[in-house]
């Protein structure tokens, strides 16, 4: 399989590279820093990514977007221009080589259920994307993400910086995290069958990032904090995606917490 990752820079980016390389796959990726052995494309320039016209690819992995969301509730018409206007043009390009399409939405709620009002302009970005594959029919899947893990180490690493200080951890923000190595092993999956239609990726527990921290270091003392008070848009625990079952798969218990994930098809 002939397979283009969009955004190789990036964590999950670089993990996808490395599996379906791994697998004997044929993979190109792009990034909008100078290299010599990948394609540069930016969302911004349809001109970079004309090379397509020349490819025969099988599968598109997009993974390149403004992902901050603060940054693009701050700076929308930036943000539009990448992720709605830049995203349209590439998968309209690939859509017409016949190129079947996985993107990443994420698995928060994106509007507001009591007005169907966008929760944040990320969200409505994410949203104008998902409606769009949607009306033009193109071959896709969505996968909707919660936060990904790649590493312990990662999370004890920047937690163990504030060694001197008390340990503070938001107790009304909530998540349920998944393994970067299982998302990529089942990602691959998908794209062999080139499953049409939207996952929910999650962990089979939702905890606050209190919790998790507790979990983690029991033998350290734990500050509650309030996400509010810092300026972050709290996820209460009943905006987590639990309806997605029967389908239980097994991953590696990365953090004595994250047992199982929950991984269905959804109409």
């Amino acid at each position: 399989m002939k397979v283009l990752v969009v955004g190789g820079d990036s964590l999950i980016g670089k993990a996808i590279v490395q599996e379906f390389s791994d697998d004997q796959h044929s993979v190109t990726s792009t990034t909008r820093r100078d290299s010599k052995s990948r394609y540069f494309l930016d969302l911004l320039r349809p001109s970079t990514y004309q090379f397509i016209n020349d490819q025969n690819f099988d599968l598109a992995i997009i993974c390149a977007s403004l992902t901050n969301i603060k940054y693009c509730q701050e700076n929308q018409q930036e943000a539009f221009k990448v992720n709605v206007t830049g995203l349209k043009n590439l998968m309209r390009l690939l859509a017409n080589k016949g190129v079947y399409i996985i993107w990443f939405s994420s698995n928060q709620p994106l509007v507001d259920t009591i007005g169907s009002q966008p929760l944040e302009y990320y969200g409505e970005c994410k949203t104008q994307i998902e409606c769009f594959l949607t009306d033009e029919k193109i071959a896709h899947n969505v996968i909707k993400l919660p936060k990904i893990i790649d590493s312990l180490e990662s999370l004890l690493i920047s937690w163990n910086s504030q060694s001197n200080n008390p340990l503070k951890a938001f107790s009304d923000h909530y998540f349920s995290p998944v393994s970067l190595s299982f998302l990529v092993v089942q990602l691959k999956n998908i794209a062999k069958q080139k499953l049409p239609g939207t996952y929910y990726f999650s962990g089979s527990h939702c905890l606050s990032y209190y919790e998790f921290a507790k979990r983690l270091w029991p033998e350290r003392f734990i500050q509650e904090e309030n996400a509010k008070s810092k300026g972050v848009t709290p996820t209460p625990y009943t905006n987590i995606r639990f309806d997605v079952d029967p389908a239980f798969i097994k991953v590696q218990n990365i953090c004595h917490v994250l047992d199982y994930v929950k991984l269905k098809l959804l109409s």
